[in-house]
């Protein structure tokens, strides 16, 4: 056989075996797991994503407190759209704040916990518990 009638010969193979296997039903099971494995991670990295900010942006409420967090923001949001993602993203949230007070007591310099949740004005701070 010469290398042109092997090549001939082997891209026919190829072929057919091609054929056969997208037929079969287990490496079409196969395929479709590869795909949602892909899904799985791509969701996966952007669910660490929003995680790792949450804690970030608790972190920095818990030292910085909520008038330090805005003033630190202020000119980087002057840029930007009020509507804008950036906004809804580095804005404290009720998760953020929360995550502050958790972390708030484990901080030797940290802002004192009233600082770090806002309260709406006219509501009274919890009595600590003894």
């Amino acid at each position: 056989m010469t290398p042109e009638q092997k090549h001939a010969f082997d891209q026919r193979r190829q072929t057919l075996m091609h054929k056969h296997m997208q037929r079969d039903p287990r490496v079409r099971a196969a395929l479709r797991m590869r795909r949602l494995g892909m899904l799985r991670g791509v969701l996966g990295c952007g669910a660490t994503l929003m995680l790792t900010l949450m804690l970030v942006k608790g972190f920095l409420l818990a030292l910085h407190g909520g008038q330090g967090y805005a003033q630190m923001l202020a000119p980087v949001l002057a840029q930007h759209a009020p509507e804008s993602v950036l906004h809804r993203t580095l804005a404290a949230d009720p998760v953020a704040e929360v995550i502050a007070g958790l972390i708030a007591p484990l901080l030797p310099h940290a802002a004192p916990a009233s600082a770090v949740v806002q309260r709406p004005p006219g509501a009274q701070a919890a009595e600590p518990e003894t």
